[in-house]
């Protein structure tokens, strides 16, 4: 195991054993490049995606989910987004799923983010590519009643400023630009006391870029080339799975996400990420009761 260093602040970084998909590890990275059938369905997924939910109330138990991110910003290609629910998080109710879209977009779909009771809070936090112009965001809630909920929130992205677009790396150097994830426990770096029951937030950075393949040509957007993102995070403690998240090409560069758990028991945290090239990157770290 080795340890790094995090703007300034210690985390521990693990390689894991080999999987039957491609793994990326410090020292050796592969990149496998997608063929033309994969072409074909990552299309579908840029532009076939759900359309805006229909606006649904909250039920009585929960409120709207808090959308936030800036009223205006002059940097499209890297929006901060946050989503939290009010909800109860236990075994026989919890918030299964945040969606959150924006329709005015090339790319509608931002994420699917899954969750489960062990998560402790439906939250989630990561940046996205918007168009330039005004927009709103939405934020589609369903809980394990099967009970759904959105709500929305404003934004302006500056004339001229849209992140939707941008050129394609080549291989050679986007395989120099990914680097495993690393995960950090910020009341662990701050020497606060983990108790057994504890909401902790969970952060996960990782160094991959993130290209749309999409060119705006006499006002409208065209797919030139095959986008380039990464497709997924699962996230685990020790064998269980916590949560799924479904990422798009409209999630930035260099992907910087927050989420919360409720661990019970110490164990191994470890998140997995996968890539639209069938890359696999992994990041473990240990939580530990005081």
């Amino acid at each position: 195991m080795t340890t790094e260093r995090w703007g300034g602040l210690g985390e521990e970084r693990r390689s894991l054993p080999p999987s039957p998909i491609v793994y990326v590890s410090r020292r050796r990275l592969l990149v496998v490049v997608g063929a033309a059938a994969g072409l074909a369905v990552v299309r579908g997924r840029l532009h076939d995606g759900p359309a805006q939910a229909a606006p649904h109330a909250p039920p009585s138990h929960a409120a709207p989910p808090d959308i936030r991110l800036p009223v205006l910003t002059e940097n499209g290609a890297k929006v901060p987004v946050v989503v939290e629910v009010d909800h109860p998080m236990e075994r026989d109710h919890y918030v299964t799923a945040i969606t959150v879209l924006n329709e005015r977009d090339p790319i509608p779909m931002k994420g699917e983010f899954s969750f489960s009771a062990a998560n402790g809070q439906a939250y989630v936090a990561f940046q996205a590519r918007l168009d330039d112009g005004p927009s709103t965001m939405q934020a589609a809630v369903e809980c394990s009643r099967g009970t759904r909920w959105t709500g929305t929130a404003p934004t302006r992205v500056v004339d001229g400023a849209g992140g939707c677009g941008g050129p394609m790396p080549k291989p050679e150097r986007a395989a120099l630009e990914i680097r495993p994830p690393a995960i950090r426990l910020p009341q662990a770096v701050r020497g606060e006391v983990i108790a057994p029951g504890q909401i902790l937030d969970v952060q996960v950075k990782i160094q991959h870029p993130v290209r749309t393949g999409l060119e705006r040509r006499d006002g409208a957007w065209v797919q030139t080339v095959e986008p380039f993102y990464l497709t997924e995070m699962d996230v685990f403690l020790d064998t269980q799975r916590v949560s799924h998240f479904a990422l798009t090409p409209a999630v930035s560069d260099n992907p910087f996400i927050t989420f919360r758990l409720k661990p019970q028991r110490p164990g191994m945290l470890r998140v997995a990420f996968q890539n639209n090239r069938g890359a696999r990157l992994d990041a473990e770290h240990p939580i530990r009761f005081a």
